[in-house]
């Protein structure tokens, strides 16, 4: 394959975040964004239409994964589904343990 496969990268969570869906926390404006998506409907393979941002963090319990959705038509444009959460809709905090870099590809 002539193109090396998109990579993200993780950060170490150090401190508290909550797990509540709204990445007001320090981690999420530090950990770099994947951003180059491409779609899986309705051109497969093409450039994603929309802007989309992912970022990655870890601590020895889980991997935490922050996204933005943005659509051009705003709140208009966005059509979700209700899926009803494990352990209830209420926010969770968290402390991160230090830790080295980590890749994943």
């Amino acid at each position: 394959h002539p193109d090396p496969p998109p990579e993200v990268h993780a950060v170490a969570l150090q401190g508290l975040i909550t797990l509540d869906g709204r990445l007001t926390e320090d981690i999420w404006r530090v950990a770099p964004a994947a951003t180059d998506f491409r779609q899986s409907e309705p051109h497969e393979g093409e450039p994603a239409t929309q802007r989309t941002e992912v970022r990655f963090a870890y601590d020895h319990d889980a991997l935490y994964i922050g996204a933005r959705m943005f659509d051009d038509h705003g709140a208009a444009g966005v059509r979700t589904r209700l899926v009803r959460r494990a352990g209830g809709g209420r926010g969770r905090r968290r402390r991160g343990a230090p830790g080295g870099p980590n890749r994943f590809a």
